[in-house]
């Protein structure tokens, strides 16, 4: 009998250890333990080719396509993306294009895609940017243009 009780306590610290460790690590297990409340920023990436989804700072040619991937956060995102020219600190308003979302926002924790052509009049660096309204503030992403 005290060898059965030993087992048993093992076998219950086993499982709360790897409860625990599900818990903590949740990039392991695929955020299955994620509160659903947390408040998640959403991820706004840029990429000169359709089959690459993020390119560091990418240099786009005038007239061809850049290639957005939005990974909507926990509130969504309003159904806008805003192009800036950056002169030194300063930002242009430029352009703006929508993503295409029912409605005017892109619901919560999706993934949104969208193609935009360049005009053939830009040059310089430009910055994309997406409104997150969990945390109330602009996500963006930059690329230049030859």
């Amino acid at each position: 009998m005290d060898n059965d009780n030993k087992m048993l306590i093992l076998a219950v610290v086993v499982v709360v250890a790897l409860g625990f460790l599900g818990f903590v690590f949740g990039d392991l297990t695929g955020y299955a333990t994620r509160d659903s409340n947390e408040k998640i920023l959403t991820r706004f990436y840029i990429s000169s080719n359709p089959d690459i989804i993020e390119e560091f700072n990418p240099t786009i040619g005038a007239s061809d396509f850049v290639y957005f991937t939005v990974e909507v956060g926990s509130a969504g995102v309003n159904d806008q993306i805003s192009f800036y020219e950056v002169d030194g600190l300063n930002e242009r308003r430029r352009s703006q294009t929508y993503i295409g979302c029912t409605g005017y926002i892109c619901r919560p924790n999706r993934v949104e895609v969208k193609k935009y052509k360049i005009p053939s009049s830009w040059e310089g660096e430009y910055c994309a940017k997406v409104y997150d309204r969990e945390f109330a503030e602009d996500v963006k992403t930059c690329f230049f243009v030859e």
